[in-house]
C-alpha cells in the first residue's frame, strides 16, 4: 500500500511540476501508477520437464508430442533433461535443435555423454542467453555411471542478470550428496536472482533436498503433487526452485503422455 501511495503522489508530482493543474481523473491515476509499477516487476512462467528422448508413456519416440505440451504451456524459460542430439534409438534427431528451432527459443545444449552421439540437458529461453556452461557434477569412482551434469547460464531478462541452473541427478543415492553439495556451492557464489530447475531423483523430505531447500524457495510450497510416472504419479522427483528475493505465484504439473514424467510449470514475478 505504502508503494502504491508513493507511485500515486510521484504521478501527481509529474504533472503539476509541468504547470499543469488540471486534477487527474482517478482511472488515469491508477492507469498511469500500474504502468510504473509493471515496469519494476517482471513475471515468468518456468517449465522444467524430463523429455526422455521423446519416448512417451506408450514407449513409442514422438518428439511432436513434447513439442505440442510446451507449446500449450508457453513458458518463458525451459529446463529439459534426457535430451537426444544424434542418437540412434531417437532417430538422429538433434531434439535441442529440433524444440528450439519449431517454437522459437534461443538453446543451450549441455550433453554429458559425448561419442559424436550426445545426450544431457538442455536450456529454452525467450531471453539472450549472455553466456553459459555445462558443469560436470561429481561421481563415485568406484562404479561406472551414467555422467551428470549442471548448466548454468546467465540471461538477460529485460536487463536484469538472472542467472538460470538446470541439471538432471544421478539414480544412485550415493552419488547425489556429493552433486548437491557442487550444486549449492555454485548458488552461494551468487548475488544476483536464480533459478534452479530439473530432475533431482529424490523426494521432497530427502535431507539433500533440504540443503537445497534452505537457499532456495521450493515452487511447489505446499501443493500436494508427482511428476513420476506420468500414468501412475507416486513421486515428486522433478522441481522448480527460485532464490527468496523472487515471489511464486502458482506452481502445478501439465497433463501429457509425452514422457514418463509429467511436466511442472510455476509462475514467478520479481523486481528489476
Amino acid at each position: 500500500m505504502l508503494v502504491l501511495m508513493t507511485m500515486t503522489a510521484c504521478v501527481f508530482w509529474i504533472f503539476y511540476s509541468h504547470g499543469s493543474v488540471e486534477t487527474l481523473s482517478q482511472e488515469n491515476t491508477e492507469m498511469m501508477t500500474m504502468q510504473m509499477l509493471e515496469s519494476t516487476t517482471r513475471s515468468l512462467e518456468l517449465m522444467t520437464y524430463n523429455i526422455r528422448h521423446g519416448v512417451g508413456i506408450d514407449d513409442q519416440l514422438n518428439l511432436e508430442r513434447v513439442i505440442e505440451t510446451i507449446k500449450g504451456v508457453d513458458p518463458d524459460i525451459v529446463a529439459l533433461n534426457e535430451v537426444d542430439h544424434r542418437m540412434p534409438r531417437s532417430r538422429m534427431q538433434k531434439q535441442d535443435e529440433i524444440i528450439a528451432e519449431k517454437l522459437g527459443y534461443y538453446v543451450a545444449y549441455g550433453y554429458n555423454i559425448n561419442f559424436g552421439l550426445k545426450y544431457g540437458n538442455a536450456l529454452l529461453t525467450k531471453y539472450p542467453i549472455k553466456s553459459w556452461t555445462n558443469h560436470h557434477l561429481p561421481s563415485l569412482e568406484r562404479k561406472i555411471t551414467e555422467p551428470r551434469g549442471l548448466i548454468e547460464a546467465e540471461l538477460d531478462i529485460d536487463g536484469q542478470d538472472v542467472k538460470v541452473f538446470i541439471t538432471h541427478l544421478s539414480l544412485i543415492t550415493e552419488e547425489r550428496p556429493g552433486q548437491i553439495d557442487f550444486i549449492v556451492g555454485k548458488l552461494k557464489e551468487i548475488s544476483k536472482p536464480a533459478i534452479l530447475m530439473g530432475d533431482f531423483n529424490d523426494c521432497p523430505s530427502s535431507e539433500q533436498m533440504g540443503k537445497i531447500s534452505a537457499i532456495m524457495q521450493d515452487t511447489a510450497g505446499q501443493e500436494e503433487y508427482n511428476t513420476f510416472s506420468t500414468d501412475r504419479p507416486e513421486a515428486r522427483i522433478d522441481y522448480i526452485f527460485v532464490s527468496k528475493d523472487m515471489a511464486v505465484g502458482s506452481s502445478k504439473t501439465v497433463p501429457s503422455d509425452a514422457s514418463d514424467h509429467l511436466p511442472v510449470v510455476a509462475e514467478i514475478s520479481f523486481n528489476h
